[in-house]
């Protein structure tokens, strides 16, 4: 009986530790669902803007989630004007210093980024 109580435990123990091994390994990755969560940096350009727009986005993913932009009116599918770059990012800049929140920046250095 002893023996059995004991298999039992080891058996727990290992799947226990695959479920944690697995789960650091996810993490590790950032693709715990599979998905792809995009580039590090994007650069947003438009036809008429003077200076393309720096997203960093890996850095706005560990602080918000992914609907927050990607699902607001704000957000454009494929081409960018200034208007729509401005609503989206400038506006939730402002409102989040508002709210005193910490916040990305408000002034056209911040984003459009002299190489």
């Amino acid at each position: 009986m002893e023996e059995n109580m004991l298999k039992k435990v080891l058996y727990g123990c290992t799947v226990v530790t695959i479920a944690v091994g697995l789960s650091f390994a996810f993490t590790a990755t950032g693709k715990a669902d599979g998905e792809d969560k995009g580039p590090e940096t994007i650069v947003l350009k438009t036809e008429k803007a003077k200076k393309p727009a720096t997203l960093p986005h890996r850095a706005h993913q560990k602080g918000m989630d992914c609907k927050v932009c990607h699902e607001s009116p704000n957000f454009k599918k494929g081409a960018w004007t200034q208007k729509d770059g401005h609503a989206l990012c400038k506006d939730c800049h402002k409102n989040m210093t508002k709210d005193g929140k910490k916040s990305g920046p408000t002034k056209c250095k911040g984003c459009h980024i002299k190489k």
